[in-house]
């Protein structure tokens, strides 16, 4: 069962980001920064950019920790 599960889910490796992932992460010059975690609990989704997805930011502190 585990390998069917592997042949079928293989598909997904090739995959690139959507949506905001690439601004999330990818640009994110902050993520790396010792402090990002405490950052990340008293501000907003985007706080680290200006990208224009920013007005329309959340507050997700434990998303942006995991990343």
């Amino acid at each position: 069962m585990l390998i069917v599960t592997a042949i079928v889910c293989a598909r997904a490796f090739g995959n690139g980001f959507v949506i905001d992932d690439n601004d999330l992460i990818v640009q994110n010059v902050a993520i790396g920064d010792w402090s990002f975690p405490l950052k990340a609990l008293t501000h907003d989704e985007y706080w680290f950019s200006n990208v224009a997805s920013a007005k329309h930011s959340r507050y997700r502190p434990l998303l942006l920790i995991w990343f």
